[in-house]
């Protein structure tokens, strides 16, 4: 499967019939206390 994202976060899938369930997560980067983004979720 081929899943596109664009600089805008949308995403598109090439397949037919394909429907992925995508998640992007909205981090605060500098804003991370644990050791990895990982572990502030």
């Amino acid at each position: 499967m081929t899943l596109e994202v664009d600089s805008e976060m949308n995403a598109q899938v090439e397949e037919v019939g394909a429907e992925p369930l995508v998640f992007i997560p909205d981090v605060a980067l500098f804003d991370v206390e644990g050791p990895s983004i990982v572990d502030d979720f």
